[in-house]
């Protein structure tokens, strides 16, 4: 059972549907790992269902079904990756006990991790975008290496960081396998992987870190985490 879990306003939008794509996935994924979270979820699906049953229903007219298809074939369709529907029970028997990454991240993923291109951040941290398009946030792993610490940096806007494999510890304390991190402009850190085995996370943010100190300063514009 993870000890560090998503935020309940986060479970409420992704029961609803409501969430950006990128937070969706972390979710979801962050579900596959934590019964509690899951429980919480599909009881707020139950209450959202029961409010939709109570809505009067409101008589369409008769012509409604022909004019919304003349508008499909008359207007261009844009399209935009939302947010998952919500797999509250969906993903449950997919735990990732063994190891296995969680079923909505490998879906993303398209072609697993052997189709992953990384890309090196610094000394023993490397970087894979997987989503990249939404307005707002950016969705990607990050791998870094047994014992290797992150330079101390805050942040320029929020990041949900999710533990898949191996851990680490900050001054908030030691985050494994399901955990979530939460880190915002208030927040600096230099997160450490655990010795013995490469921690891989999934990575949400709405902005880039900000290396702290003289020597991050000096090197904020030349270096992306």
């Amino acid at each position: 059972m993870p000890r560090f879990h998503v935020q309940e306003d986060l479970l409420v939008d992704y029961a609803s549907g409501a969430l950006p794509a990128p937070v969706s996935l972390l979710v979801a994924s962050h579900l596959t790992f934590c019964p509690r979270c899951r429980e919480e979820v599909g009881e707020f699906e139950a209450v959202g269902g029961l409010m939709l049953e109570e809505i009067n229903p409101i008589a369409m007219a008769a012509d409604a079904l022909e004019q919304a298809l003349d508008g499909l074939v008359d207007d261009d369709v844009e399209t935009h990756q939302g947010s998952a529907p919500p797999t509250a029970a969906k993903h449950a028997a997919k735990h990732a006990d063994s190891g296995a990454l969680p079923a909505p991240l490998v879906e993303v993923m398209r072609g697993g991790m052997d189709a992953i291109s990384w890309t090196r951040r610094a000394r023993g941290v490397e970087e894979a975008n997987l989503i990249t398009d939404d307005a707002r946030y950016s969705a990607s792993l990050m791998r870094i290496q047994p014992g290797v610490s992150i330079p101390n940096h805050t942040h320029t806007g929020a990041e949900l960081t999710l533990v898949l494999r191996g851990g680490f510890s900050d001054a908030g304390g030691h985050y494994g396998a399901g955990d979530v991190c939460h880190a915002d402009t208030d927040i600096s850190h230099a997160p450490t992987a655990d010795p013995g085995e490469a921690c891989l996370c999934l990575v949400v943010a709405d902005g880039p870190v900000k290396l702290t100190g003289l020597v991050g300063r000096m090197l904020n514009p030349f270096l992306k985490l």
